[in-house]
């Protein structure tokens, strides 16, 4: 069954501490620390570069003129690049910024055991993404691999389109977010049996919601920029190109 693959997949059942949930645990405290790290550092350097702007702006009225022009010019130009401004991202910047949300996705199949005992019809959806589970969860250290691959060459490249580094860094924020349940699994074999699936089944149809308004929102070519608490702190740590 689909719910014994998961378990499997997963390191064990969720009410247990297997090796594997330990490494899992230590793979996410870590992207945890270096996400907040990146974000401190990048806000020490927006701050420099804050300052470099006032600074600037202390120049003669001509030049500072001159310098306002030349700046608004390439705003626009770098907002129709990155496709604001009116314009939308074209089909393959929908499907790149839509790919990262594969990995809260899978994440979220450990905590949907509940849901694929009870709801057999769930499985012909996310069944198959169970063998990429299998090798995403069963290869030590694949997924904080895949973790800086996509925040240093995708969320932290400037050549690559907003839209794309919005999703990317929206998905890796969600992704993390599944390791809070995971931290209480050791209590889970002293909580009530409800209550235990209850969390589980609200972190897998949480999860899972954003995953679907993500991908039809990046389909129709908008941001998906309105998850409460994680799109803000996207936008802030993106910023505004």
């Amino acid at each position: 069954m689909i719910c014994t693959q998961v378990e499997r997949a997963g390191g064990g059942k969720a009410d247990g501490v297997t090796t594997e949930a330990v490494w899992r645990r230590v793979e996410m405290g870590v992207m945890v620390a270096f996400t907040a790290g990146c974000g401190a550092s990048l806000g020490l350097v927006r701050a420099a570069a804050s300052a470099g702007h006032g600074a600037v702006c202390g120049v003669s009225g001509p030049a500072r003129t001159r310098s306002r022009t030349h700046a608004r010019v390439g705003s626009s130009v770098t907002m129709q690049m990155w496709g604001r401004g009116g314009g939308k991202p074209g089909p393959i910047d929908r499907v790149l910024g839509t790919l990262p949300y594969l990995v809260p996705l899978l994440d979220s199949l450990v905590y949907g055991k509940y849901v694929f005992e009870k709801v057999p019809y769930s499985t012909v959806v996310l069944g198959p993404l169970v063998p990429l589970l299998e090798v995403y969860r069963g290869t030590p250290f694949l997924a904080f691999g895949i973790f800086l691959a996509l925040f240093i060459l995708v969320v932290r490249n400037q050549n690559v389109p907003r839209f794309i580094r919005f999703n990317t860094q929206q998905a890796i924020l969600l992704d993390i977010l599944t390791i809070i349940p995971n931290l209480f699994n050791g209590l889970g074999s002293r909580a009530p049996a409800v209550i235990v699936e209850g969390v589980n089944n609200t972190v897998f149809y949480g999860l899972v919601a954003c995953v679907i308004y993500a991908t039809i929102s990046n389909l129709q070519g908008e941001y998906p920029d309105k998850i409460p608490g994680i799109s803000d702190s996207v936008s802030q740590q993106i910023g505004p190109f």
